[in-house]
């Protein structure tokens, strides 16, 4: 049941991804992320479009999004691959 787990799991995400960017930040040695917190705003902008995510729920996302952004160091460089799963794999 998407639209009821949408925002929680989406918060969750939100909080997890955090963590995992200031551990990097903390350790001084940068790192590599194979998912971002600012992908995840993108999920839950298509999960509000879509209807599974209220738009108040959506809006305080955001309001969290943009909280903990103040507190992180933007990326030097984010990278997209557009391959499949099994494509990407072979590759490694």
């Amino acid at each position: 049941d998407m639209k009821k787990y949408a925002f929680g799991l989406q918060v969750y995400l939100l909080n997890r991804r955090f963590k995992q960017h200031q551990q990097i930040v903390w350790a001084g040695q940068g790192g590599v992320q194979d998912r971002t917190i600012y992908e995840d705003a993108v999920f839950a902008k298509m999960l509000c479009r879509a209807g599974h995510l209220e738009k108040r729920d959506y809006q305080t996302y955001i309001s969290l999004f943009n909280n903990m952004s103040n507190f992180m160091k933007k990326p030097n460089i984010i990278v997209h691959l557009d391959v499949s799963p099994e494509e990407s794999l072979r590759r490694v």
